[in-house]
């Protein structure tokens, strides 16, 4: 399923630190780590699927496991306008 990305949406990424930028409704939303690899792999087009199975080749991980959280979190960011699914 194609996720598309609110346009509004900036990311900005410096040393250790991501967050989501929208200047238009004014917030922002810190993400860790994992998110931030979930959301570079948003930004290739890439769908739920191809980011469970990246994320579970990255950290020899079980997908039945990453996919309740890659599920919530593009959930997260779906309810705050980030994403459209």
């Amino acid at each position: 399923m194609a996720i598309k990305i609110n346009k509004h949406i900036i990311f900005h990424e410096e040393k250790n630190e991501s967050m989501l930028i929208n200047f238009v409704d004014n917030y922002m939303i810190g993400l860790d780590q994992v998110s931030t690899l979930i959301w570079k792999e948003l930004m290739k087009d890439r769908d739920e699927i191809e980011i469970i199975n990246y994320l579970a080749e990255k950290y020899q991980e079980d997908k039945k496991l990453l996919y309740k959280d890659v599920k919530e979190f593009l959930n997260d960011l779906e309810q705050a306008g980030v994403i459209k699914k």
